[in-house]
């Protein structure tokens, strides 16, 4: 006897899944790749700038200012170098006198006049940490002790504490050489007003059915990544320079090296140490870590700098933001308008 099977009905309730497409199979991605670096990080083997030694090397500490804004009205380092042990003491007056420019930083770019007034102040101080003087000696105690016999006398002026405080029309002005493009010819502290637009966003807000503001912000951080900021500058006879830190730009640290010592990128060799995180940090001390050998000038001068974490919290923080969003949605359309 003959049989058939009964029909199968879907119900409406029901729902089918559609025939799964096979994954195709990755070298890389969907994988755990092993991290060859992490065993030696781990494990302490890693070298970073901070752990090259050198035959009589020098070691550099930086003296900072305890005051947010204030003038320099002197600074007296003659009993610094009189200490046993001490080779040189620099300040910002054995740099060269930047003009106004443009030179890489990673993503963005940097005015070098600024760049080298923040590694070593000139005429002000603009933050509590930031650096006056740096000390090379024969050791880290002796460079410690001789940042306590270097007198600087200070006129206070009026911080600015908070973004708002900064842009308000009486606000106190930080860089008198500041100005932006609106106002080429009035003092500002806007270092910048970069903007990007698409489209009419006066009618895209006028037209949205829905319209939501909001205000962000963010406090000052530090990363807080496994090496100190770190530099370790050797000079040759030749005006050569082999710097050793923790970096993953070493191209861009080459450019403004030279920019703010004002050397040719071609005398200048970068030997990257190991990094704990991707940043383009440590400027300060790289900068510093070459004062010394330029300034005693006799081939094989070195110099070894590396930043506590106390330092660091002072003199390399990231910058506290205010973000004012503002988005119009339409309930009709897939657009949107969005102003920030």
């Amino acid at each position: 006897m003959e049989t058939t099977r009964p029909t199968e009905t879907t119900h409406p309730t029901e729902t089918t899944r559609p025939t799964e497409t096979p994954r195709p199979e990755y070298r890389v991605i969907g994988t755990r790749p092993i991290r060859h670096d992490g065993f030696d990080k781990v494990t302490g083997r890693a070298k970073y700038g901070a752990d090259y030694t050198f035959p009589g090397m020098l070691h550099g500490k930086v003296l900072r200012s305890p005051h947010a804004h204030a003038r320099i009205v002197s600074i007296n380092y003659e009993k610094a170098l009189q200490l046993p042990g001490v080779k040189a003491v620099v300040t910002s007056k054995d740099l060269p006198e930047l003009r106004d420019g443009s030179a890489s930083a990673g993503e963005s770019r940097v005015n070098p006049r600024f760049l080298s007034s923040n590694v070593l102040a000139r005429e002000k101080v603009l933050y509590n940490g930031h650096a006056i003087a740096a000390v090379a000696a024969v050791s880290t105690h002796i460079a410690e002790e001789a940042l306590a016999l270097i007198e600087v006398e200070y006129e206070l002026l009026p911080p600015v504490l908070s973004v708002d405080q900064a842009m308000e029309p009486d606000a106190e002005i930080l860089i008198p050489a500041l100005r932006t493009r609106e106002s080429p010819d009035k003092p500002t502290n806007v270092a910048d007003h970069v903007q990007f637009k698409r489209g009419d966003l006066k009618d895209g807000f006028k037209d949205a059915d829905y319209v939501a503001e909001s205000e962000l912000r963010t406090a000052m951080v530090h990363q807080g990544y496994i090496e100190p900021h770190n530099a370790v500058a050797i000079q040759s006879s030749d005006g050569h320079v082999t710097i050793y830190c923790s970096t993953q730009g070493p191209f861009e640290i080459r450019g403004m090296t030279g920019a703010v010592l004002g050397l040719s990128p071609s005398t200048i060799k970068i030997v990257p140490a190991e990094i704990g995180l991707a940043a383009l940090e440590g400027l300060e001390a790289l900068f510093q870590s070459f004062f010394a050998p330029l300034q005693l000038g006799f081939d094989g001068a070195q110099l070894a700098t590396a930043l506590t974490r106390f330092a660091l919290g002072l003199g390399s923080r990231g910058h506290c933001e205010v973000f004012t969003l503002q988005l119009g949605l339409f309930e009709q359309q897939v657009a949107f308008a969005l102003r920030f």
